[in-house]
């Protein structure tokens, strides 16, 4: 478990990049996808991630972030993919494997 105070400014990068609106998305919701980036880097690093030490550092887990962020507003399946406003929506059973 990481122990990260997520700042507005970091939120505000995340959901930009991803795409996500805050009432798509809130708060709670994000810092916890956050986290997970956090707990992600920790495993890749070694080291725990501290919030703007280290811009590489930072840009690693906002780009996580919002990987995460993406497939929690939009799932993993093939049945419907978003991309901004761009919505393609898959019917039948011919594309679901």
């Amino acid at each position: 478990m990481v122990d990260v105070t997520w700042d507005t400014g970091f939120r505000n990068r995340v959901r930009l990049l991803a795409g996500i609106e805050q009432e798509e998305l809130d708060n709670d919701s994000l810092d916890l996808l956050m986290d997970m980036a956090a707990e992600w880097f920790y495993e890749q690093i070694g080291t725990a991630f501290s919030l703007n030490s280290n811009d590489t550092y930072n840009n690693a887990v906002m780009y996580y972030s919002c990987y995460l962020a993406s497939i929690a507003q939009n799932g993993m399946g093939i049945e419907r993919i978003q991309v901004g406003d761009l919505a393609v929506y898959y019917e039948g059973d011919q594309f679901i494997h």
